[in-house]
């Protein structure tokens, strides 16, 4: 495990929820909204995830013997049982007053990880036109495309070439959207899965020996601080434009992850038991946040306060019991199915290792990528 890399999905997955906090505050609760909060910066947490997969997926199989079906089964043991626990909820939650009225083709999906497509959707808005049942589902509709390809892409890994096939699939893809009328593709062809190659370019091109005098901590710290303040110009100068989100959260997001991992190169760690705590059950946090948020903002709507702050107060509670659920989720639900899952499904049961293959020794960090 890249320590690191551990704390920045804790980040990531926090800034998400700040961002869907101010969203509904600024939505439902305007007249108390501080002008110095309205920003959209948060979402970028959703581009430092895609970075950190694409780095994480090539890292951890370029040296490996996995097999493409092995690969995709952990990644499925990963990402599924929780969310589509939560898929279900989320239905259930939705259809609660008349289950005979429930979408089938809605569910089933969300279920299989496809956008929700009906009929022309070609000029639909992205992402809301395409939502799965669970809104957040959105990203993992890329996560498991992403993995797919990259699957592909491993059955060819004798060549020292296979790592491209990724990019040159997503090219081709995306070159293929422009021209055919198809609206499934209309999805997959955005900007943000280049995101994933981001990822992937930091793993396949580390700094040459050439370079060793600038691959040092403080300017691998100041790649970190540089990153996290293209982040802020980038909502500042462009807002969420769909076709620039490569470049004004991508590329800063690949700039934070890249020297984030040069400094762990370098023995700077942020070795702090909360914040892995947290990065573990950054997925957890990732899901479950709608559902507690969404309660919160009943209540503040039901009983609205008066001035900004006593909702500021009860937002910073909310997200500290956000994480308190995450961490409950993960330890209770996510790590046993997990296990449960592999035992059934994997041959050699995946204990938690770093790049070196090393287990990985502290109980609070033993999170699969």
């Amino acid at each position: 495990m890249i320590v690191n890399i551990q704390v920045l999905r804790a980040v990531a997955a926090v800034m998400v929820v700040c961002d869907h906090i101010l969203f509904d505050w600024h939505h439902d609760l305007g007249n108390t909204f501080p002008h110095w909060l309205n920003t959209t910066v948060g979402s970028a947490g959703v581009d430092l995830f895609f970075v950190i997969s694409g780095f994480i997926m090539l890292e951890t199989t370029r040296e490996g013997q996995t097999s493409p079906m092995s690969f995709l089964r952990k990644r499925l043991i990963r990402i599924a049982p929780l969310y589509w626990a939560l898929v279900m909820v989320q239905a259930i939650r939705t259809y609660k007053n008349d289950f005979s009225q429930i979408d089938l083709e809605w569910l089933a999906q969300s279920l299989l990880f496809l956008p929700h497509v009906e009929g022309n959707m070609l000029h639909a808005a992205f992402p809301s036109s395409y939502f799965p049942i669970l809104f957040v589902g959105w990203t993992l509709i890329f996560e498991m495309f992403f993995y797919a390809i990259f699957a592909v892409a491993l059955t060819l890994r004798r060549s020292r070439w296979w790592p491209f096939v990724v990019p040159a699939f997503f090219l081709a893809m995306m070159a293929a959207a422009h021209w055919l009328n198809n609206s499934y593709l209309n999805y997959y062809d955005h900007p943000i899965i280049l995101e994933f190659l981001y990822g992937m370019a930091i793993a396949a091109f580390p700094p040459p020996s050439s370079m060793r005098r600038l691959d040092s901590a403080p300017i691998a710290g100041a790649i970190v601080v540089a990153g996290f303040t293209g982040l802020v110009l980038g909502d500042f100068f462009f807002g969420e434009m769909r076709t620039m989100r490569a470049f004004m959260y991508g590329i800063p997001a690949a700039a934070i992850v890249f020297g984030a991992i040069r400094l762990d190169r370098r023995g700077y760690v942020a070795d702090n038991r909360l914040l892995l705590s947290i990065g573990a059950a950054s997925y957890s946090l990732y899901l479950i946040h709608p559902f507690f948020l969404s309660k919160v903002q009943g209540l503040l709507i039901a009983h609205p306060p008066a001035h900004f702050l006593p909702i500021l107060i009860i937002y910073a509670c909310a997200i500290a019991c956000t994480i308190v659920l995450a961490l409950l989720s993960y330890s209770f639900f996510e790590r046993p199915t997990q296990r449960l899952l592999t035992r059934l499904f994997d041959a050699r049961p995946n204990r938690a290792k770093d790049a070196t293959g090393t287990v990985v020794r502290r109980p609070w960090a033993k999170a699969a990528d």
